[in-house]
């Protein structure tokens, strides 16, 4: 009976043993993973506490960012963290938040994401607030799009749906797919 203790704690010790080897292993992948996407592309300067005003080819604000950290990457990529975004469109109609932002090298989107916080108006002006995973704003397009899951609600109306579509000067705004709309008239 001992000598069967004996295998059996030999063989638990050199699985044990096994099992911290391949954890090291895979550890030292994601470390070589990281490091090459960091020399890939390297970040050439940033900026804490910063407020960003992007501009078109005309030097027309395109929209305001004020965010805890901004990363200019050599490629032209913008990394940024908890941006909170304003000054979208004429109007200024659209309040955007989230943990992680981006503006890729090729600058004609901004791309919000970890849950993006939404604050505007409906088309008939009233206050909407909203939030989903992931937000785009293409400048270009004029427009804000979602393909996630999307929660809008105030003055009474709640909608939800997949996927979103709205033009920066909050004239239109269409969620797309799936949508479900609760509607309490406060008269």
């Amino acid at each position: 009976m001992k000598r069967g203790r004996r295998e059996w704690l030999l063989a638990l010790l050199l699985g044990g043993a096994v099992v911290v080897w391949l954890g090291s292993l895979i550890g030292q992948g994601e470390q070589q993973r990281s490091e090459t996407i960091t020399t890939a592309d390297p970040a050439r300067y940033e900026v804490l506490g910063a407020d960003w005003t992007r501009t078109d080819a005309e030097g027309a604000p395109s929209f305001r960012v004020r965010a805890e950290r901004l990363t200019m990457h050599a490629s032209e990529r913008v990394a940024i963290e908890a941006p909170r975004v304003r000054g979208l469109g004429e109007n200024d109609s659209w309040s955007l938040s989230a943990p992680i932002g981006e503006v890729p090298a090729d600058s004609r989107t901004l791309r919000l994401s970890d849950g993006v916080r939404i604050e505007g108006s409906w088309p008939d002006g009233a206050a909407l607030e909203g939030e989903t995973r992931e937000l785009i704003v293409a400048l270009k397009e004029r427009e804000l799009r979602s393909e996630e899951a999307v929660t809008l609600r105030g003055d009474g109306r709640r909608m939800q749906g997949i996927g979103m579509l709205a033009d920066i000067d909050g004239e239109r705004l269409r969620l797309l797919d799936r949508v479900r709309v609760q509607y309490d008239d406060p008269r």
